[in-house]
């Protein structure tokens, strides 16, 4: 997925007193002031009903229109007076939409812009802001001239989210670590056309079942046989099938508080099916995610 950085200045609306580098709390008192008032500078991390509606400065990069998704590292301009050349944060999975405006609950002789969204679970304000951003972003092969966002190659991308991984302090930063060796187009295809429900369900249960640890101890636990088809990997393609299994997350996603999932290892075989790729990819496409039985009991008539 393409990464982009876009610079925009300390967020210095009038109004709520707020430090220059607003913090996850101050987001939310302003949120609930003064909901999604303030796009113009800064104010991306504000969700409205599990969906974040950001804002881009004028005469930002073309090619992020295309509709693909992209991931979005935010940072101050180095020239702001104050709070400037810090990262601040990072989304996963954008989506351009294109200029769209709502309301401006303050002024409503101004309308306030916005342009891409992406899920709440996918955006993430840092717990401290990483500072010398424009260091970091540039690097020694990376040049930025006066548009305020733009697009990295895949070896700068990667080297800028490898090294924000190894600089963070989060308490998401495990969530965080899992979306950047994401290939979301992979994933893309059984997405078009959901919900934006059933798309969070399906996310969070992917997001689950890349945690490479857990799941390792699942499929000791469980085996290697599809708990849908019953194909066993092995007996049907031999040497290369040996111990290739996919774990599936059943736990219904209601339980889960937030997005950091903490489980007792004696509950790994109620929480998780032992899938074939094929049965995993048809469960996640229907509507029958956390439950095997009726999957099995409506698609394969067992």
């Amino acid at each position: 997925m393409r990464v982009c950085v876009v610079r925009l200045n300390p967020d210095i609306r009038a109004g709520k007193p707020y430090s220059s580098y607003p913090t996850a709390k101050e987001y939310s008192e302003i949120h609930n002031s003064s909901p999604m008032n303030g796009f113009e500078e800064g104010v991306n991390f504000l969700a409205e009903d599990g969906i974040i509606r950001g804002y881009l400065p004028p005469k930002h990069a073309i090619s992020i229109r295309d509709g693909k998704p992209f991931i979005l590292i935010t940072i101050t301009a180095k020239t702001a007076k104050q709070g400037g050349d810090l990262i601040i944060g990072i989304q996963f999975n954008c989506k351009y939409l294109g200029e769209k405006t709502r309301l401006n609950l303050k002024d409503k002789n101004k309308s306030l812009s916005w342009h891409y969204s992406c899920y709440e679970n996918d955006s993430f304000i840092f717990d401290k802001p990483l500072i010398n951003a424009r260091q970091i972003i540039l690097g020694e092969n990376v040049s930025w001239h006066r548009m305020p966002l733009i697009e990295l190659d895949d070896f700068e991308g990667m080297r800028v989210l490898n090294f924000i991984l190894s600089q963070i302090d989060n308490t998401n930063k495990k969530e965080m670590e899992s979306l950047v060796h994401l290939n979301f187009n992979d994933i893309e295809e059984d997405e078009v056309g959901l919900s934006n429900e059933d798309l969070s369900k399906i996310r969070l249960h992917k997001r689950v079942e890349r945690d490479r640890n857990l799941i390792k101890k699942v499929k000791q636990l469980k085996g290697y046989t599809c708990e849908i088809c019953d194909i066993n990997l092995e007996n049907k393609y031999g040497e290369i099938g040996k111990g290739y299994i996919e774990a599936h997350h059943i736990k219904p996603v209601s339980k889960i508080k937030g997005t950091v999932v903490i489980r007792d290892l004696r509950d790994l075989k109620n929480d998780f099916a032992v899938l074939c790729p094929n049965c995993h990819r048809m469960i996640h496409r229907s509507k029958n995610i956390e439950d095997i039985e009726n999957f099995k009991m409506k698609y394969l008539g067992i």
